[in-house]
């Protein structure tokens, strides 16, 4: 089966219009001085929908959505009130500036907006063009119910050797009518899955509750319809990682949840897209895309393998077996599973080497950017803070943190599976000697099977090296 690797790269390209100045009356400078065009596009493919059009302010107020009479101010109709502005705090004050514009632009399918002029010769003629790239991605980033957009042109007014004047328009994949109906349909997903959530719960439940259901119900698949961006989470439940972590991004928002789009590239090299959060005023990073075992299903840098019960252990267990770990190697391979390599999975999980594996990964659920940059690097252009607090790390929060090979710790954390009906049980330790320990005592010496001896079949674990994290489970497989 033919893979396609996703890019995660904006194209620019700039054309310069040589129009003489001859005579012009200062009134009507901008119809007539030279003029320098920039055109940014993501890639081709990422989008889809109908012909791309702009529409003036004036048809965008006769919508009947906006009263019709003009007294509604269109940039408010598409933007978020709930989103947190982490891009925006990052930039200078004049910057913000035209932030502000872009957003309002962006948010009302506008056209042929001029930027605040009374901080226009803050910027470099010569920089103008990066500083406008660098703050449309700054609003797409604070922004995931922007999923309209694929593209922006920048017009800039010269007379002589100074900048005049700059006008942004919006390059969109659809009409307005089109995505108010796709606006809608988000909301209504959304409100759905946020009626789910306990109205007292704290930061750590509401994102861990946001990082399950995304991952229980989206699959990983490139050629899903509009895969950049929220509507294919929500109502087509098929993504790609910068869907899934736009999705994160929007739900933890309306919780009141501080998160934004992080991008950069994983160990292959290769883009990628998760998100930064703030739980109890600490930042952590968060992989849904990673978190999902349908993306996850033919990662290298998890082995599986099965350990049958030695003779006499366990109701109905298996006889004496040896280890078989199986797809060997590091590196996070950044394409999606193959159906057909991988098989058939059930509801419960997915495939790999015969096995059925948990559907939740929570080996990126708040981690700190140390963790983080053993198989991510961090790129885009807003900087990002150092995370060092473990304090809502999962495997904190839920006690399978450890520092040592601990037998009463290990004994209550299966026994706490066991009443919860979970069929899977992960640990992560603190370092590698740690992570050797366990491995030692829990695999080569079969001590799993003092915690899941009582259950029948065999029992089957991934282990990540990466981040020493080991997961178990009953199969019969």
């Amino acid at each position: 089966m033919e893979r396609r690797r996703k890019v995660l790269q904006f194209v620019l390209s700039a054309l310069l219009l040589c129009t003489a100045l001859s005579g012009c009356a200062a009134e009507a400078i901008l119809d007539e001085i030279p003029r320098e065009f920039g055109l940014l596009r993501e890639p081709e493919g990422e989008f889809e929908g109908d012909d791309v059009r702009t529409v003036s302010m004036e048809e965008m107020l006769a919508f009947p959505e906006h009263g019709g009479d003009g007294t509604v101010e269109a940039e408010a109709h598409f933007l978020m009130e709930e989103v947190y502005l982490f891009a925006r705090s990052s930039l200078s004050q004049e910057e913000q500036t035209w932030y502000d514009d872009i957003e309002k632009a962006l948010g009302s399918f506008g056209e042929e907006v001029q930027l605040n002029q009374a901080v226009l010769d803050s910027f470099d003629v010569s920089e103008i063009d990066d500083v406008v790239e660098r703050l449309f991605r700054c609003v797409l980033g604070d922004h995931p119910e922007i999923f309209y957009v694929d593209g922006y042109s920048c017009t800039k007014y010269m007379q002589g050797d100074k900048a005049v004047s700059v006008e942004f328009s919006g390059s969109y994949t659809m009409d307005p009518e089109t995505a108010l109906e796709y606006k809608r349909a988000i909301e209504e997903s959304a409100g759905a899955i946020l009626a789910g959530i306990e109205k007292d719960a704290d930061d750590y439940e509401k994102v861990k509750y946001v990082y399950e259901f995304i991952v229980c119900n989206t699959d990983y698949d490139l050629d899903a319809p509009h895969n950049q961006n929220i509507y294919s989470v929500f109502v087509n439940h098929r993504s790609v990682c910068q869907g899934y972590a736009k999705a994160t991004q929007y739900l933890l928002n309306k919780l009141g949840v501080e998160g934004t789009l992080v991008l950069g590239t994983v160990d292959t090299g290769e883009g990628h897209a998760w998100n930064l959060v703030k739980v109890e005023g600490e930042y952590y990073y968060v992989d849904t895309t990673w978190g999902d075992v349908s993306y996850q299903v033919e990662d290298p840098a998890v082995e599986t393998g099965r350990q049958d019960a030695p003779e006499g252990v366990g109701e109905g267990a298996g006889t004496e077996g040896s280890l078989e770990a199986q797809g060997l190697g590091d590196g996070m391979e950044n394409e999606p599973p193959d159906p057909e390599a991988a098989g058939d999975a059930d509801s419960s999980g997915q495939e790999r080497d015969g096995l059925t594996l948990p559907e939740i990964n929570y080996d990126y659920l708040n981690v700190t950017t140390e963790e983080l940059l053993r198989t991510h690097s961090i790129g885009g252009v807003v900087p990002m803070p150092l995370c060092t607090a473990t304090k809502a790390n999962y495997y904190v929060m839920e006690g399978a943190y450890f520092t040592s090979y601990d037998r009463d710790q290990m004994a209550a954390l299966f026994e706490k599976a066991a009443e919860q009906g979970k069929w899977d049980v992960s640990v992560k330790c603190s370092d590698a000697e740690c992570y050797g320990e366990i491995f030692q005592a829990l695999i080569e010496d079969k001590d799993i099977f003092d915690y899941m001896g009582d259950r029948e079949g065999g029992i089957a674990y991934a282990q990540n090296e990466k981040q020493f994290s080991l997961t178990f489970w009953v199969t019969s497989e």
